[in-house]
């Protein structure tokens, strides 16, 4: 009978509205519990506090939520046991945060006419508003837990959790608040229940987080089971009122307008069709006009390449540690230790000591340093410093040949890829020799192909030189240990010749011929010998000049540079490629698909655009960016909204539209570069953004 009493004089006002009425005495009973705690401080001296008029602040604020209560009794979260009680509980909660709320959102409404920098200006302004409204009942909250839990009174604890708090919640506080002028790509229901849930579960997570800390501050148990109850308590009170604010402003912020979204981007792929066709077509006919005069037949006579290794020889201070190093190992083998005293007396003998005794013993360190390499002698941690011996001959010959074994697992792996690459280039350099071309149809000098080549077989010779040299090592190896590890020497590899690969090489290399053969007759080309016409004209060469200095500012100087009429195939417009895998890393750019009426200086600046882009590729293969780096790019590219040739900014942004040309060009070589190296933009930071979105 009593609960329905209640109920009835529940009635006479909405919880909302019992909520927001409690709100401003709550607030005055916070004001005068901090003002009589700092009364007696310097802070309230200077403020002129007073203890009295604080404590009678105090009686009236509680005056006025006793008579409240007496008229129409809240309800708190242990009263919830229906629907009925837990909408009562919400209702005062959101009540009880209205007007916060309405100065917060009404702050960045201001501020909207002037644009995203001018909304986030006064939302910061309104939400730092109701924080510093909000510190004395944070403080006050603070002090209530250390008296709850009988400690002396610590102004210094409670200003620490009170600014702890007041941080936390300007920081949530700000990213709700924001949900109301944050378009999202989303239907109206699903933004409800989207931004609802999101900024009910911060607001829920962050009123935990301040229940924790004035916790701490008081010395109570964080997680006993009255602690537990009160983060309950906390998160369904925050999640509540941050549930209510982000369904709101799910319901009222901008929805993106995805009809014109998809309208803008049909209109700007027409066009940007009709522009690859357009510049496709000016490619294609300058390389007809190359071939009607025929590529250049070279037949140069093969270079000779002195294969054979010099033997490596050691520098004088080498000479000196190695020395030093043989003397070290003397003493330590007579100590059973490295001592440094004895050492010294060691080097001094053998008249290798330095001027003075810093010198020496700098000496001392590069050959036990050496030795360590070697693993002639071990080092073990004492307290204070590492203790250094000999390893025992067993120990040696185990670190020995593990050394080798992994030295040649690396350098085998290595020696196989270029030996794979000879025969490949072996086929190029026939084709190349032939008709100009290698088997790709790509534009090359012969001599270009015989010298990487040559290259190639230069590098395998020095890595089998390495794998003949660990397996000299391997006989140096102690007899009785070469029994015991028999098994680990023998998968020491050996010499690796490209005629041990070419079983597994054999069909790339057979479709390779075949794609040569099929590429001769295609284009018609003579095997005779004709007269060769230069691989760029004047204009292009000097492009290409210009571009390799600035290639080389950006601090690419290794990164090779090439350029040809058109790349790959005529169906498709390929402005430049980057090719990771190639010896030099080259960028190779389409220098014939541009209008032959631009002025050298728009010419330039085109084919730089596309230099840019690749450039970009460069520098994500050597691992410039970090994976942080990567990700806050591609979410750059996707809140960026694109900008058309026209300096048009849509509706969509650069990931909507790499996305839609990617969906488009499956098949196409290049597909993934044309939608970002027709953006014609100027800068090297939007070619990153678009090459990122484009991988």
């Amino acid at each position: 009978m009593q609960f329905n009493h209640l109920s009835q004089k529940r009635k006479i006002k909405t919880a909302f509205m019992r909520g927001l009425e409690r709100e401003p005495y709550e607030n005055q009973l916070a004001q005068g519990k901090t003002k009589e705690v700092l009364a007696d401080t310097f802070v309230g001296r200077m403020f002129g506090l007073d203890s009295e008029a604080a404590q009678e602040q105090q009686k009236n604020a509680l005056a006025e939520l006793r008579r409240l209560e007496a008229e129409d009794p809240s309800v708190r979260y242990d009263d919830v046991n229906d629907l009925s009680s837990a909408a009562s509980f919400a209702g005062e909660a959101l009540g009880s945060e209205a007007k916060d709320t309405a100065i917060q959102a009404g702050a960045t409404a201001v501020g909207l006419p002037f644009g995203p920098v001018g909304a986030g200006i006064t939302r910061a302004a309104g939400v730092g508003y109701t924080t510093i409204k909000a510190l004395p009942q944070m403080f006050s909250e603070a002090i209530n837990k250390q008296e709850e839990a009988g400690m002396d009174t610590s102004i210094l604890r409670a200003g620490g959790a009170t600014a702890i708090n007041a941080a936390s919640e300007f920081l949530i506080d700000y990213f709700v608040i924001g949900k109301f002028i944050k378009p999202v790509d989303a239907g109206r229901a699903r933004k409800v229940l989207m931004e609802g849930g999101q900024a009910g579960g911060l607001e829920g997570l962050q009123e935990v987080s301040q229940s924790m800390v004035n916790r701490a501050q008081a010395g109570q148990e964080l997680f006993n089971e009255d602690a537990l109850k009160e983060y309950e308590e906390a998160f369904v009170s925050g999640a509540v009122v941050g549930g209510a604010i982000g369904s709101a402003a799910g319901l009222v912020s901008p929805t993106v307008d995805t009809d014109k979204v998809s309208k803008e981007l049909d209109e700007d792929l027409t066009n940007l069709g009709e522009v690859a066709r357009t510049r496709l077509a000016y490619g294609l006919e300058q390389t007809e006009q190359e071939v009607k005069e025929v590529d250049e037949i070279l037949s140069a006579p093969e270079p000779q390449v002195q294969l054979a290794l010099p033997a490596p020889t050691a520098t004088p201070e080498d000479q000196v540690v190695n020395r030093a190093a043989d003397i070290l190992l003397s003493s330590m083998r007579v100590e059973g230790e490295l001592k440094f005293p004895k050492a010294r007396i060691a080097l001094q003998k053998a008249g290798l000591s330095g001027e003075t005794q810093k010198q020496t013993d700098s000496l001392i360190k590069q050959a036990r340093d050496s030795l360590t390499t070697q693993g002639v002698i071990s080092k073990s941690q004492r307290a204070k410093t590492d203790r250094y011996t000999v390893t025992p001959p067993t120990k040696m010959a185990e670190k020995a040949l593990d050394n080798v074994r992994r030295d040649s697992a690396n350098v085998v792996v290595k020696a196989n890829k270029i030996a794979k690459d000879i025969p490949q280039l072996e086929l190029d350099l026939r084709y190349a020799t032939q008709t100009g071309k290698d088997t790709q149809g790509n534009a090359v000098k012969a001599e270009e192909v015989q010298a990487a080549l040559d290259n190639k077989k230069v590098q395998l010779n020095k890595l089998n030189a390495r794998l003949e040299s660990n397996q000299q090592k391997l006989v140096t190896l102690p007899d009785d240990y070469k029994v015991q590890a028999s098994e680990k020497i023998e998968s020491v590899p050996g010499r690796v010749t490209p005629e041990q690969l070419k079983a597994e090489i054999g069909p790339q290399l057979q479709a390779a011929e075949r794609r040569g053969e099929a590429r001769t007759i295609f284009d018609g080309l003579s095997k005779e010998q004709v007269e060769k016409k230069p691989e760029y004209t004047q204009r292009e060469e000097a492009v290409m000049n210009n571009l390799r200095e600035r290639l080389d500012k950006m601090g690419l100087k290794r990164v090779g540079l090439k350029g040809q009429k058109v790349i790959g195939s005529q169906d498709s417009l390929v402005e430049g490629q980057f090719d990771p895998m190639s010896e030099e890393k080259a960028i190779t750019l389409a220098l014939g698909v541009y209008d032959p009426s631009l002025s050298d200086a728009d010419y330039t600046n085109s084919v730089a655009e596309v230099m840019n882009h690749e450039a970009v590729h460069a520098l994500v293969d050597m691992n410039v960016f970090t994976p942080k780096e990567i990700n806050l790019l591609k979410k750059a590219a996707k809140k960026t909204k694109f900008v058309n040739p026209e300096g048009k900014k849509r509706s969509y942004s650069y990931l909507d539209r790499a996305g839609r040309l990617n969906g488009e060009l499956v098949g196409q070589e290049g597909r993934r570069r044309v939608g970002c190296l027709l953006l014609k933009r100027k800068r090297l930071q939007r070619c990153i953004v678009t090459t990122v979105l484009a991988d």
